[in-house]
């Protein structure tokens, strides 16, 4: 019974997006992340940007045509770029969020 009070606790203290964080039936491919953080673009460069996140996530662990070469940072980056994408209400920032989470998470 005391085990089962602390997961509600727990549950009912998480955001959306700490819940997707260890969702196990989260997107398992480039096109489904596309599907689900698309919709939350309110510009065009945070599209442009959400594209580039699940693309890079998903790549291929072989890329011997370098067709993902763009995609050298660190996999975090992805993940903030997806999960803080969504605030960007024009283009300017969605490249001042992107750049942050370049800046925070490649090092």
């Amino acid at each position: 019974m005391k085990t089962v009070l602390i997961i509600f606790l727990f549950a009912a203290f998480l955001t959306p997006n700490q819940v997707d964080a260890w969702w196990p039936f989260g997107p398992s491919n480039s096109h489904d992340c596309i599907l689900k953080y698309q919709k939350e673009a309110k510009c065009p460069r945070a599209a442009i940007l959400i594209k580039f996140a699940c693309n890079c996530k998903f790549k291929p662990r072989d890329d011997p045509l370098l067709l993902f070469k763009e995609c050298n940072f660190n996999p975090d980056v992805y993940d903030c770029i997806l999960d803080n994408m969504g605030n960007a209400q024009n283009d300017q920032a969605a490249i001042a969020i992107s750049q942050s989470c370049i800046s925070k998470y490649n090092k």
